[in-house]
């Protein structure tokens, strides 16, 4: 493959299927990188070749005869904190990902079940930047971790994964937001401060450098293992004031910090300065039910017995005290010169924060293009007009999806609801799915995907198109269900333009046997689109997916064949509910299409 990786911290990954066609069960061999990276790129580069499950191979995997394993490669710029002297260019690469496989023997091992316990930390980094969090990345899965520095192995765990939109607002302490990781125990003992004092609180404090100053060889950060501290993000941390005269919250850049009250209880206490309109509680506080009368859930350990362990809030009551969290787990107040636990957090880089809606809609077609293409997306809903001209007249895009989990990458599942979905708000025109009353042969088959798609027809959709849109739409595969005709399984296409279908619009919470679940096939190899899932779509919550023909509510086509019959496709009603119609009546036509 070719990449151009411009910037620290870019990536560049696919998926490929390998496939064991014959008769002889096989184990890998071998994984390299052809040709072999430079001493000066290994510095700056690395790879990661996964299975889609986020599993690392390795050699004497099984992979028995007719077995199929989805893998994920990833092309990696480093994020380096020690030094500054990247490559002045952008660096272009083309390289091999070459898996060797030899026959099965007798040291063959199967695949390990994933496990956040059994990743590299390679692999955790690179998901954590993409996004693409595995299921089983569950907050509170926990993985050790050797420091050195005769500090010994300790427990990280995962105690947020969450970036609500609060996280996005001005003054809003980072702490809590996106991929955070915790120490679990305590790793050591020091002392606020050298002195009995809390003036000037966590930025001042000898605590900070302690756990932050590069230029200490026993400072925490610098006791982490390198590809874990050179993947640590800067992160906002407002922290609370004491009760010395002139003093207001303090707003610090750190990659290891120390918890807040609020990021442990949950609710606001009065000599905290900090609150909920600073910061939010850790999901992994949240999740156990944590508060200041239901605490054992914060309780950490000390070589085997449990201790206190400093927060880094200030108390407003007093000049000379921090917070910290007792043996029992209970807030309390220590002098800052008393030595007690150290238990810190940090943030590993995530995608960064969707471009507003006003930058959508103000953005050029090239700018959106570009920035979804780089990686980039926008917030979730927003909308955009669209000049279709040939008597289409101008009509509204809007971000349907941008999420891609995990199912996005295994066999025979529709990727009409992974990634960048751009779909039409509106109605843009009518159309037969079919010049005759069939179903036979499903969506691909269809006059109206013909419509949509022919690059030969001024008419069609796509040539309506802004040039700098339609040349951005990627190929995807499209998964639609078919209809009772003897011998016909799902169908699976490949698209620029394509109708939805019903899962991609409603959840499906009808128990009787017409649910949608039951009358189209390919029900479950899609998801819903995020835009719907966020509305609360469901068949008995029907309002969000009403669209408008000339100001009209009005029926519009779904590419899903009605299983029961050989003459209908779903569609949406007037009320927003599910329905199917005759294939040769003209209903509305309102596609979806994905960037990336």
């Amino acid at each position: 493959f070719a990449a151009t990786l411009e910037d620290p911290g870019d990536f560049y990954e696919f998926n490929i299927d390998v496939v064991n066609a014959g008769s002889m069960d096989a184990m890998i061999d071998s994984v390299r990188i052809l040709p072999v990276l430079t001493q000066e790129q290994q510095v700056y580069f690395d790879y990661i070749v996964t299975y889609s499950d986020g599993i690392e191979l390795a050699e004497k995997h099984k992979l028995d005869a007719g077995d199929t394993e989805n893998l994920r490669v990833a092309f990696i710029y480093k994020t380096l904190q020690d030094t500054t002297e990247y490559p002045d260019t952008d660096q272009n690469f083309n390289v091999s990902v070459q898996i060797n496989y030899v026959q099965q023997d007798s040291t063959a091992i199967p695949k390990p079940n994933p496990s956040f316990a059994t990743d590299s930390w390679e692999t955790i980094i690179a998901n954590a930047k993409s996004g693409t969090i595995p299921s089983y990345y569950t907050v509170g899965s926990t993985k050790t971790v050797d420091l050195g520095n005769d500090l010994g192995t300790h427990t990280l765990r995962i105690a947020n994964t969450t970036t609500p939109s609060e996280c996005y607002t001005d003054g809003f302490s980072q702490t809590a937001c996106g991929f955070v990781l915790e120490f679990a125990d305590i790793i050591t003992e020091h002392n606020m401060n050298s002195t009995d004092t809390n003036a000037g609180g966590w930025p001042v404090s000898e605590m900070r450098t302690y756990l932050n100053n590069i230029n200490d060889s026993t400072s925490i950060i610098n006791s982490l293992p390198t590809v874990i501290k050179n993947s640590i993000i800067d992160t906002t941390v407002i922290s609370g004031h004491g009760s010395t005269s002139g003093e207001t919250n303090f707003t610090s850049t750190d990659q290891l910090y120390l918890l807040s009250t609020v990021e442990v209880y949950g609710s606001n206490y009065q000599y905290d300065t900090v609150t909920l309109t600073e910061t939010r509680q850790l999901d992994y506080y949240a999740n156990l039910g944590v508060t200041t009368s239901n605490y054992s859930g914060d309780i950490k350990q000390y070589n085997g017995s449990n201790d206190l362990w400093w927060l880094r809030s200030a108390s407003s009551r007093y000049t000379d005290t921090f917070y910290s969290i007792n043996a029992y787990g209970f807030r309390s107040n220590n002098i800052a010169d008393h030595m007690n636990g150290v238990a810190p957090a940090f943030r590993l880089a995530g995608p960064e924060p969707p471009l507003s809606s006003a930058q959508f809609a103000s953005d050029s077609w090239e700018t959106v293009v570009s920035n979804v293409q780089s990686g980039k997306t926008y917030e979730l809903g927003s909308t955009k007009t669209v000049d279709l001209g040939n008597g289409l007249g101008t009509h509204t895009l809007r971000v349907s999806n941008t999420s891609t989990p995990s199912e996005c990458s295994t066999e025979g599942f529709s990727k009409t609801a992974c990634g960048f979905v751009l779909e039409f708000v509106d109605i843009i025109s009518t159309n037969k799915m079919n010049n005759t009353a069939t179903n036979v042969g499903g969506w691909p088959a269809s006059d109206m995907r013909t419509y949509l798609n022919d690059t030969n027809s001024s008419t069609s959709i796509i040539n309506s198109l802004p040039v700098v849109l339609k040349n951005a739409i990627i190929d995807t595969t499209v998964v639609s269900g078919h209809g009772p005709t003897s011998g016909e399984t799902n169908f699976t296409s490949t698209d620029k333009l394509y109708l939805l279908s019903t899962h991609e619009l409603w959840d499906d919470v009808d128990t009787s046997n017409y649910g949608i679940n039951d009358l189209d096939s390919a029900y479950s190899n899609t998801k819903q689109l995020d835009y719907y899932q966020a509305q609360g779509v469901t068949t008995n919550n029907l309002s969000g997916v009403i669209k408008q023909l000339s100001g009209t509510d009005s029926i519009w086509w779904l590419r899903s064949a009605v299983s029961s019959f050989t003459n209908d496709f779903y569609s949406v009603n007037t009320t927003g509910g599910f329905d199917y119609y005759y294939a040769a009546d003209a209903s509305g036509v309102s596609p979806a299409f994905r960037i990336r």
